[in-house]
């Protein structure tokens, strides 16, 4: 998952360059570089974000993460394992955000270099309603993967 992940990412920066050297003559430098370096910008922050995360959450102090759970899966025998589970979601997360944001430069590139077409918005509300839609699954899947896991049967039947 973590190269599908970089690739997504290296496939979005190859875009942004696509998009500078495609500009319309009648948009101007300042303004229209200003959008797709600061979305380059977020992406690269997004990036060092989801690949971080993990290492510092070993830094970090129990009271200040947010997940399901907290007092199982942040004791010291499984917070390995939420440790990765983190990062497979984030990974997830993060490569579904880049696809789409590949899909919305790959809508702006044709716009650019077709001006007077109108664009076809149908697609980018498409593409918005799929991250949504993938949004509101991850989020489920998160909480189902903090879920404190059952005792062994034959554990409990000992007691």
């Amino acid at each position: 998952m973590r190269v599908l992940f970089l690739a997504t990412y290296v496939a979005n920066l190859i875009l942004a360059v696509a998009l500078l050297r495609h500009q319309p003559v009648h948009v101007s430098v300042l303004h229209g570089a200003l959008p797709v370096v600061f979305l380059a910008a977020l992406e690269t922050l997004l990036l060092v974000a989801i690949l971080l995360m993990p290492r510092l959450l070993r830094r970090f102090p129990a009271s200040w993460l947010g997940i399901p759970n907290p007092d199982y899966w942040l004791q010291a025998e499984n917070r390995g394992q939420a440790e990765q589970k983190i990062q497979a979601r984030l990974l997830s997360f993060g490569t579904v955000t880049f696809l789409i944001l590949l899909l919305a430069g790959i809508f702006v590139l044709r716009f650019q270099q077709a001006p007077l077409l109108q664009p076809e918005w149908r697609e980018l509300r498409g593409a918005a309603i799929i991250f949504l839609a993938y949004s509101i699954y991850w989020c489920f899947g998160f909480l189902r993967d903090f879920r404190v896991p059952d005792e062994p049967r034959d554990a409990a039947r000992d007691v």
